[in-house]
């Protein structure tokens, strides 16, 4: 019964060690239709990363971007507007 219990252990252990890493999925997008002129708000959507370290900076300088740190890794995404 020992063994088979160290066993489990020890699978449990590979498990989590040798888990994947997932790159986010990002999207940035306004929540209405825009109108030249008018406020609007626009959203950053982050999606299907592992592990959970991620940071998202929402940027505005002359563009709108929003910047996703997921472990070392830095992206830039950029709101394209449609009008």
């Amino acid at each position: 019964m020992k063994i088979i219990l160290s066993i489990l252990a020890l699978g449990l252990f590979y498990a989590t060690v040798e888990s994947k890493e997932s790159p986010p999925k990002v999207q940035v997008y306004s929540r209405n239709p825009g109108n030249f002129g008018e406020k609007n708000v626009l959203i950053c959507h982050v999606s299907g990363f592992h592990p959970p370290d991620i940071s998202i900076q929402l940027l505005k300088n002359e563009e709108y971007s929003c910047r996703v740190r997921h472990l070392k890794n830095l992206k830039t995404y950029t709101w394209e507007a449609d009008m």
